[in-house]
């Protein structure tokens, strides 16, 4: 049972994240015939029933349940494969996804990126503008800038330069709240990001 294909398994798993064939199949880029094949093939392979099937839709069975763990697993180590392959590849070609909070969007990225496309124009960029914490491992974004030290396991970090900040307000604002004299005192306050 050991020679299963790794397409069965990662339709499993995607038919199990999405909740739908039809969402699966948009995910993975195939077709809903091909996923519907390749979930029933591994269900016959394994000799196990992992989805429920009803007018609603497919939902994991307890055995399908108890083998999602280890189908992420293998979809992250596929990943690192992926990664790892890409970045010994000698020509720097292909799409890369960069998240970033907005106030690097706007004053950091743009003079970098055009140096980039510059010097490696065969790599297309696309930038999520975001606030939240992209995974990496989860293909959410390629490399991520952000203002903290990342959590995630097994990642490559980088401190960049540091960026100077400042606080300021009207002084309407300030005869209304008075100036803060703390970092605690400046949490109080109503704060824009620019």
């Amino acid at each position: 049972m050991n020679d299963i294909p790794w397409n069965f398994i990662r339709s499993f798993l995607a038919t199990a994240q999405e909740g739908s064939l039809s969402a699966a199949a948009r995910v993975l880029g195939v077709s809903q015939p091909t996923l519907t094949r390749d979930i029933q093939a591994l269900e016959a392979h394994t000799k196990l029933n992992l989805f429920k099937r009803s007018t609603q839709g497919l939902t994991l069975t307890e055995t399908g349940k108890a083998l999602v763990e280890s189908a992420e697993k293998m979809a992250d180590f596929s990943d690192s494969f992926h990664r790892q392959a890409l970045g010994l590849s000698s020509e720097l070609k292909g799409d890369v996804r960069i998240s970033v909070n907005e106030i690097m969007a706007i004053y950091v990225l743009p003079a970098a990126i055009a140096a980039f496309k510059a010097k490696y124009p065969a790599v297309n960029i696309e930038i999520v503008v975001t606030n939240k914490s992209s995974s990496l491992n989860k293909r959410e974004a390629d490399i991520a800038l952000r203002m903290f030290e990342p959590t995630q396991a097994e990642l490559i970090a980088r401190r960049l330069q540091d960026m100077p900040l400042g606080f300021f307000a009207h002084r309407d604002y300030l005869e209304i709240h008075g100036e803060p004299q703390s970092f605690e005192d400046l949490i109080e306050n109503f704060m824009i990001g620019a």
